[in-house]
């Protein structure tokens, strides 16, 4: 199985990222299911980030599978610099830098290597970081509909009792 860290709450939006509605930054982006009627949005080619909590997850004692979704679009030919950051509170875990978004909404994914994985200490304290830079064509409108962290689910522990015990009673049985 897999777990999966959906945005929770807003940390902060340093810069002019527009909100399609409302007034929460991760409402638009932590859908389950794609919806990329609602989204954020910037134009402003200046440096700006915004990031968000993600929901907690439980550490799963394995380094493998650990990936960062996203959907994003921009409204050119692939010119907008997207950077997605995964965060344990402020220190970076694992970065993406998207130097050519798609101008249709595309999903993305970028996953971790082993040791990335491994430099998470706490999966409760984990955040996205999404950054456009003075590198954006200017006039040009980057969007993120959605986005999530996914890790493998946390080991069952297991117990060596039971197949002791099921030994023990096959051999009873003869």
């Amino acid at each position: 199985m897999t777990q999966y860290a959906r945005p929770d709450s807003d940390v902060s939006n340093n810069g002019s990222w527009d909100l399609s509605t409302g007034s929460d930054i991760y409402a638009l982006i932590n859908e389950s299911s794609a919806d990329d009627s609602d989204y954020v949005s910037i134009s402003d080619p200046s440096d700006s980030d915004f990031i968000v909590a993600l929901s907690n997850v439980t550490d799963p004692s394995s380094a493998a599978d650990h990936k960062v979704y996203y959907r994003a679009s921009d409204d050119s030919d692939g010119d907008g610099p997207l950077t997605v950051v995964l965060l344990e509170t402020t220190t970076a875990r694992a970065t993406s830098v998207n130097e050519a978004v798609s101008d249709s909404i595309t999903q993305y994914t970028f996953t971790l290597t082993s040791g990335e994985a491994n430099s998470i200490s706490n999966y409760n304290n984990l955040r996205l970081s999404f950054s456009a830079n003075d590198e954006m064509a200017m006039g040009l409108t980057v969007k993120v509909t959605q986005a999530w962290f996914q890790c493998p689910d946390a080991g069952g522990g297991g117990s060596a009792i039971v197949p002791i015990a099921m030994n023990h009673y096959r051999r009873l049985r003869g």
